[in-house]
């Protein structure tokens, strides 16, 4: 199993009603075994198995949810 850890900024201001959203709907997919973020700098980190679950899945899931988005950085392990 290959395990992804990837950084998110989200380009617009979060409350903590907004983190819990994110945290509950990432939370939902098995794929994704932990879910990050701080209100405060708008920085989502999520780790993830990428065999099952793709990045570009990830991306559509929380743009979906109206979060634009843009990737940091990534860590494959």
């Amino acid at each position: 199993m290959a395990q992804v850890s990837i950084q998110y900024a989200l380009e617009r201001q979060i409350n903590e009603w907004d983190k819990k959203r994110i945290q509950m709907r990432l939370g939902e997919i098995t794929a994704i075994h932990d879910v990050i973020m701080d209100c405060h700098t708008g920085i989502l980190c999520v780790d993830f198995d990428n065999t099952t679950f793709s990045e570009k899945e990830l991306r559509y899931c929380i743009t979906a949810m109206n979060y634009p988005i843009f990737m940091i950085d990534a860590i494959t392990f």
